[in-house]
């Protein structure tokens, strides 16, 4: 992990060495994350109750578990006449105290734009690593594999500031997903678009957002798209509404500090027309799933930024199936403390 981390690190420098020119100030950005997950796997309180009693699951170490996160993000503002470009990249690394084979890290590249009104984000991702729990493998072998992928993103969004109450937001993301070898009837795109606005008063800052979101398995081995059409068919459609509200930033001779809370709601519907008894876990199963974060910044010198957190997540899943509601539904919540040093040098 180390010497991948130098690595990436190294190709970030490399980057900002050949768009940046000897005037522009180079930021960095350090963020160190300590974060307690109740539910690392997700597990339903069915399949909890199995964990504990040792009677499966016997891969995970511990049903809850601490993660470490690191962040460094570098970024310059360019001018050119009326338009101001700052050109981003960033690397992260999440370790599991417990539950290593969990660890990650991803890199996310692209340019942040302003132009009188308008402010325009892109960005590309890849996260090669991500590890979710283990399933019976397709191939009926019944061996316990990995379930885990690898996606890449793409990512734009903007908003165009009219006055401090009309404040229109667009959002378009695209992700592609690489399963492993023993799941590669999940492998495909998801699109998700979203619509928005944003209202700026003297004591909260709010954002409302509605967002469609598709997911559809695809693959271009014929066996593997024969088992999509008619034996597991992952796909399905998401309406998402999500508020954002966060107080002004309030100073006194200590410290500066905010608050904020996010409310984020997800009505998922699986697309798989193959008969119920052949794909269970999918056909006609509907996810809803709730999503609260409360928290707080606190500035406690230049540069430096103190956040807490507190997130609770709740899935509820219903299907023709009692096996699903049984094994999908699931609550957590993670606490997370933030620290955040930002700095320029070359200025």
């Amino acid at each position: 992990m180390l010497k991948r981390s130098i690595i990436i690190i190294a190709i970030l420098l490399v980057f900002f060495a050949s768009i940046c020119d000897m005037n522009a100030s180079l930021n960095i950005r350090l963020r160190m994350t300590g974060e307690y997950d109740s539910n690392t796997f997700n597990l339903s309180e069915y399949d909890f109750n199995r964990f504990k009693d040792n009677m499966a699951f016997g891969y995970i170490e511990a049903s809850d578990d601490f993660k470490q996160r690191v962040d460094l993000r570098l970024s310059s503002p360019l001018s050119m006449k009326t338009i101001n470009i700052t050109p981003f990249a960033q690397s992260s690394f999440t370790n599991f105290m417990m539950n290593n084979d969990k660890n990650s890290w991803n890199i996310l590249a692209g340019a942040n734009t302003n132009w009188g009104q308008l402010t325009l984000n892109g960005a590309y991702g890849y996260y090669p690593e991500n590890y979710l729990r283990r399933y019976i493998d397709s191939d009926g072998s019944l061996a316990n594999e990995k379930f885990e992928y690898q996606k890449m993103l793409w990512r734009l969004n903007s908003a165009y500031r009219y006055n401090n109450y009309i404040i229109p937001l667009l959002y378009g993301k695209y992700e592609y997903y690489h399963y492993n070898q023993y799941f590669t009837e999940y492998d495909g795109p998801a699109i998700t678009a979203g619509l928005g606005w944003r209202f700026l008063t003297k004591t909260i800052n709010a954002d409302f957002m509605y967002y469609y979101r598709t997911y559809t398995p695809t693959s271009d081995d014929e066996t593997i798209q024969y088992m999509i059409d008619n034996i597991k068919d992952g796909s399905y459609e998401s309406n998402i509404y999500e508020a954002k509200l966060r107080t002004k930033r309030y100073y006194n001779k200590y410290s500066d500090y905010r608050f904020y809370t996010n409310l984020k709601f997800e009505d998922r519907y699986f697309q798989s027309r193959i008969p119920l008894a052949i794909d269970p876990y999918h056909t006609n199963r509907n996810d809803q799933i709730s999503t609260m974060n409360i928290g707080s910044d606190l500035w406690i010198a230049r540069g430096l930024r103190l956040n807490f957190d507190f997130m609770y997540r709740l899935r509820n899943s219903s299907s023709a199936d009692d096996r699903v509601k049984r094994d999908k539904d699931f609550d957590k919540y993670q606490i997370s403390t933030m620290l955040e040093y930002n700095f320029d040098i070359f200025k």
